[in-house]
């Protein structure tokens, strides 16, 4: 095992012994290059891509999904955070998220991707790529690949999502560490190569595209996760007791950010 892999996976928190054993299992073929945990601010606490909340969102102290701060989107036009991160989303990445709906979330609202580009037009063709509370949506010249899964619970607790892009046009939908269905082949390739990735919302100004809910840990990986390494990480942290129950884990300390 490489030893950046338990780094990677567990940044800003500490395992169960039993996403540790999943984690033992599984393959290392990823690396974690950004992480927006929201602990005080919105930095890119592993890349360089600070990010900025924008509008009516807030970002709150604590009750994360880790117990640390998160993020709090209004579902208003404009609330969201900006990172300055462009991808392409034809390329191996996988994302990361926890998120909890508020009362009225709109299921095609932004938890994170982009509907826009960054100045908030369309691209032509029309494409993007986004999760959102009801299903992940990637539309390569206007073209929708729509992969459901069920929607966040209003006023519900954390929910974990994760999604597997493999670079052969596959992508795979994880909600709390389980496939939604086999992976979904893309109909094409995608005619633009630089999406901004935004967090609950985007540039745009329909109201339409702007979560409200409550966003925490994202993270992108430079390549596909396993179905393992997304087991691990839809664990929530555990209680302290159970903690001092599993052996190794004083290898495994919490870095605060």
């Amino acid at each position: 095992m490489q030893p950046s892999l338990l780094t990677n996976l567990t940044t800003g928190r500490l395992l169960s012994g039993l996403a540790i054993t999943a984690l033992l299992q599984c393959s290392v073929n990823a690396a974690l290059i950004h992480l927006w945990d929201f602990n005080g601010n919105a930095n890119d606490s592993v890349g360089s891509n600070n990010g900025t909340v924008n509008g009516t969102a807030t970002l709150v102290a604590s009750g994360g999904f880790d117990g640390s701060g998160y993020y709090s989107g209004t579902g208003d036009s404009g609330a969201y955070v900006s990172t300055g991160l462009t991808y392409d989303p034809d390329s191996t990445f996988s994302w990361s998220v926890w998120a909890r709906s508020k009362e009225d979330a709109d299921l095609q609202s932004i938890i994170v991707g982009n509907r826009r580009n960054a100045s908030g037009s369309d691209f032509s063709p029309r494409e993007f790529a986004k999760l959102t509370p009801g299903s992940t949506i990637f539309r390569p010249s206007d073209t929708a690949n729509t992969l459901g899964h069920t929607p966040l619970a209003i006023a519900g607790g954390w929910t974990h999502f994760a999604v597997v892009n493999d670079g052969s046009g596959n992508v795979t939908t994880y909600v709390d560490g389980v496939a939604t269905g086999p992976a979904t082949a893309l109909s094409g390739p995608f005619t633009a190569s630089a999406f901004p990735f935004s967090i609950g919302g985007d540039a745009s100004s329909q109201g339409i595209e702007f979560f409200n809910g409550d966003i925490d840990d994202v993270r992108i990986y430079d390549n596909a996760l396993t179905a393992g390494e997304v087991a691990a990480l839809a664990v929530p942290e555990p209680s302290s007791a159970l903690l001092l129950g599993v052996g190794g884990l004083a290898l495994l300390r919490r870095r605060r950010k």
